[in-house]
């Protein structure tokens, strides 16, 4: 199991994975673990939907960069910007560097003034 692998408590160590995306899954863990009869394994399974040891190699390699991440939640993208990372990633495989994030962020600007309008009026772009 991942969890040992890492040599950590498996409850523990799912707390800090779903923490930040899944509050409701903490009010599960802290619910069933006042059960005797609710192991770690199942309520690990029960957050992730099948056991520990069915995840690929991958997925255990971002649980553990997440469960090391002190601010994990900075990492997570939404399903909108997908696509948008995968464009980078794409032109930018070593990495997008300062400038070419200034003009993103100068070009998303000036399409937000173009539909907003100087007056804050909605334009047609």
């Amino acid at each position: 199991m991942l969890a040992e692998q890492l040599e950590m408590d498996l409850v523990t160590f799912v707390s800090a994975v779903l923490r930040q995306r899944h509050p409701a899954a903490m009010e599960i863990l802290d619910s069933k673990r006042a059960s005797p009869d609710f192991s770690a394994q199942e309520a690990c399974k029960a957050l992730i939907g099948r056991s520990p040891s069915r995840l690929t190699d991958t997925q255990r390699e971002i649980i553990r960069e997440v469960a090391k991440d002190h601010c994990p939640e900075e990492r997570w993208l939404t399903l909108s910007e997908i696509p948008v990372m995968k464009m980078v990633r794409r032109l930018r495989p070593e990495g997008a560097p300062a400038e070419d994030i200034s003009d993103i962020e100068w070009i998303l600007n000036y399409l937000n003034d173009e539909v907003a309008g100087p007056s804050g009026q909605t334009n047609n772009v």
